[in-house]
């Protein structure tokens, strides 16, 4: 089961845990305002896009958010993938 992540909503009510990059697995979500990290990215707080979780606004071609991401993942040490245990 996944936690509820500190985002939005949860941290107007006190609720969930903080999260960095580190703290979540890969799982790219690409939108409109571009590519995160992962879905808990594309979040917007009083009007304003929130970027702590963004990759890259270029989505296309979709090669230039995978290599922003693989070079992420590469700086990470092994094992590192995700503290939080969020698959």
């Amino acid at each position: 089961m996944r936690p509820v992540v500190r985002r939005v909503r949860a941290e107007t009510n006190h609720m969930g845990v903080r999260v960095t990059v580190g703290d979540l697995p890969p799982e790219r979500t690409v939108t409109a305002d571009g590519a995160f990290w992962s879905p808990f990215g594309r979040t917007v707080r009083d009007g304003r896009l929130d970027i702590d979780l963004l990759l890259t606004r270029t989505t296309d071609p979709l090669a230039i958010p995978a290599a922003a991401a693989v070079s992420l993942v590469g700086a990470a040490a092994p094992g590192a993938d995700a503290r939080l245990g969020i698959r």
